[in-house]
């Protein structure tokens, strides 16, 4: 779970830092979105709550030392991991949801 944690983590800041432009420069975060993607596939059926306050205190730990981080990790985990986990219960491949996401 740490893992991906910390991979959400990556993923998330990556997509809100800069706008993703599709080229060549942004294929590591498109591999970073579908590994991630990969790895809540086997946690998709705990309840969104649960994906959320893991994700919360994952991020926390990584940056819980910078101004505003709870904020910032709880806006995250609303965004991304409901995103995640709507699309993977539609059915949506990983490559699928990270388009949809931004990443690739």
């Amino acid at each position: 779970m740490t893992r991906l944690i910390f991979v959400l983590l990556v993923i998330a800041l990556a997509i809100n830092s800069t706008p993703v432009v599709i080229n060549n420069s942004n294929v590591i975060v498109c591999e970073i979105c579908k590994m991630a993607v990969k790895l809540i596939i086997p946690e998709a059926d705990k309840d969104l709550d649960q994906l959320e306050k893991e994700f919360i205190q994952g991020c926390m730990t990584l940056i819980g030392w910078l101004p505003y981080a709870e904020k910032e990790c709880k806006a995250l985990a609303k965004i991304e991991i409901n995103a995640i986990k709507t699309l993977l219960e539609n059915g949506s491949a990983p490559e699928e949801i990270c388009t949809t996401l931004h990443a690739c």
